[in-house]
């Protein structure tokens, strides 16, 4: 059936329903579409002002919309597409796939702001069928459309809409149209996105397939993190990890969590003996957790991401660890987020991390990371500050009395945390060379710095690394070195090629060093850093090349979604002993 909610498309209510919600897509309208694990919000992405439209009731100001197109052809009119790029697109799964966008592709920035990646699926249902080639042509015909953006049907931070009343309900200030259907949708589920063969998110197409792990053991659950939260069931030798569920800071996720969890309990024949849970005392996950009539773990986050992966390997003995992410709770109590560990599902030792930076405001300075870049110079460079917060245009674009109140923020430890968090460097690094200042959506800022990377660049930039226990990396020589490129006229995309490098550096060297102190050669990377691709190639080209054994997300996102898995298998492991 088909329904209109805004009066301007009145008049296309009453033909067939498909007509009328081709018709509104192409008159720059917005309709919502139910499909096959949820409902998708669509406008014609050629349409700058009705992509822009959906931007603004949507309230997502910058985070890249998924498209779908009507075939490959189409599909590499807009990206530079690889074999196994096709390959993922055409298989039965279906997932998004980010692609580099080509050099004249034609599409509004607006589908994905300071990206140079464009995220395609192809259709999957014959109802997206019908959308592109309806009425049925010999031959197939043009299509109705080049590309759709086809974004999740959800609110902001909720989980994704499946029943027909609950979107026309919850959708009404997004969606002029509705395109649905009678066949009831059992387990919401969100489309899957790869990028480079990596997980970015695993969901439709993937779940609820069993990953194997070595050896039989316990039933066990682990509830994940708070952020892209996924949870993990085992049974026997095999780990059953839900679709992703979201952020976990509102009542209708936790109702998606509780009903996928009892659904793969169902499905499974799962009775859990035992739950493992993230050591932030904070997280809903945790809270929900410490409810529940089980014995319970609390595992370290950073351990957990190590663990996701020893997992997948089948990995049981020790091995060096490098997690590097936005936060995770520490056992000294700070955010820890570049971790370099000894670890086995036993426990782990901290040899290494980056140095602490400040987070003026806290929360705040994580959504706008112009003020940690602000801690970051005035830390470096002393009583210079003021001069190079100038230099750098900050002055100018922030105002010099809201700079002094930062500052003096700054000096106040109860409202400005420290964090060695790898995300918030990125973060820094990114409004000091003027790439963005904010974070509308998680690691955007680190997105953008990413895709305005120059290609073919070999230089990097000195770091100090202090080989004590455990070893603290230092940036300041960077932040330096930023800034005389910057006032050289060195162009942003070779300053970001040059720091990338750096980070690289750095793992090389310090997993050499720990590698000269253990005797250790193999070595685990996660962490939603390693989402990135030109840190993650050259990482696993290099440790390869120096003879490690390196292991990464193969079966799960590199991100927090693996931190069930992670927790699971130790909880698992510990109990079989």
């Amino acid at each position: 059936s088909f329904q209109i909610q805004n009066p301007l498309f009145k008049g296309y209510e009453g033909e067939e329903p498909v007509s009328s919600a081709i018709k509104v897509l192409k008159a720059g309208g917005i309709v919502a579409i139910k499909g096959l694990g949820g409902f998708h919000i669509a406008c014609d992405a050629e349409n700058r002002d009705a992509v822009a439209l959906l931007r603004e009731r949507k309230q997502r100001i910058n985070k890249p919309f998924a498209m779908m197109a009507p075939d490959m052809d189409t599909i590499k009119g807009f990206c530079h597409v690889t074999d196994e790029e096709a390959r993922l697109m055409l298989s039965r799964r279906r997932p998004v796939v980010l692609m580099k966008k080509r050099p004249d592709c034609r599409l509004p920035e607006e589908v994905a702001p300071k990206n140079r990646c464009l995220g395609f699926m192809l259709p999957y249902t014959p109802l997206h069928h019908l959308l592109f080639f309806c009425p049925e042509r010999e031959g197939g015909g043009t299509p109705n459309f080049r590309c759709l953006v086809m974004t999740s049907g959800n609110l902001s931070g909720e989980p994704i809409i499946h029943e027909n009343e609950a979107a026309i309900e919850g959708l009404a200030g997004v969606a002029d149209a509705f395109l649905l259907h009678n066949r009831d949708i059992f387990m919401r589920v969100d489309d899957s996105v790869i990028r480079s063969n990596v997980f970015i998110r695993r969901s439709r197409g993937y779940v609820p397939e069993a990953i194997a792990v070595k050896g039989t053991g316990p039933e066990v659950l682990g509830v994940g993190a708070d952020l892209k939260n996924t949870f993990t069931l085992t049974r026997d030798a095999h780990a059953i990890p839900s679709q992703h569920i979201g952020d976990m800071g509102s009542f209708e996720t936790l109702k998606f969590f509780e009903e996928t969890l009892e659904n793969l309990k169902s499905l499974y024949r799962i009775n859990p003996v035992a739950i493992a849970f993230d050591m932030h005392p904070g997280y809903y996950s945790t809270r929900w957790a410490e409810t529940q009539p089980l014995e319970g773990l609390r595992v370290q986050h950073h351990h957990a991401h190590v663990a996701s992966v020893m997992a997948e390997a089948g990995l049981k003995s020790e091995v060096i660890g490098v997690t590097l992410d936005g936060s995770g709770y520490g056992t000294d109590g700070n955010i820890w987020g570049s971790e370099f560990l000894i670890a086995d599902l036993e426990g782990f030792k901290r040899l290494g991390h980056f140095s602490y930076m400040k987070l003026p405001g806290g929360e705040m300075a994580i959504r706008e990371p112009w003020r940690i870049a602000l801690g970051w110079l005035q830390e470096v460079t002393g009583g210079d500050a003021l001069q190079y917060i100038d230099r750098v245009g900050f002055l100018n674009r922030y105002g010099e009395e809201r700079i002094k109140n930062v500052l003096r923020l700054v000096e106040l430890p109860e409202f400005t945390p420290y964090s060695s968090g790898a995300g918030r460097l990125f973060d820094a690094v990114a409004a000091i060379i003027g790439i963005t200042d904010t974070n509308t959506y998680e690691a955007e800022a680190a997105t953008a710095l990413e895709s305005c990377a120059a290609e073919g660049i070999a230089e990097d930039y000195p770091v100090d690394i202090r080989f004590a226990d455990p070893m603290v990396v230092d940036f300041s020589f960077t932040l330096l070195r930023i800034l005389e490129d910057m006032t050289s006229g060195t162009g942003r995309s070779i300053i970001s090629a040059r720091f990338h490098n750096t980070i690289v550096t750095v793992i090389m060297r310090v997993v050499n060093k720990l590698h000269s102190l253990t005797g250790i050669r193999d070595v685990v990377i996660s962490g939603g850093v390693f989402q990135n691709i030109y840190i993650t190639e050259r990482v696993l080209e290099g440790l390869k090349g120096d003879g490690f054994r390196v292991y990464c997300n193969r079966r799960m996102p590199p991100n927090d979604a693996n931190i069930s898995l992670g927790q699971a298998y130790i909880l698992r492991e510990r109990l079989r002993q």
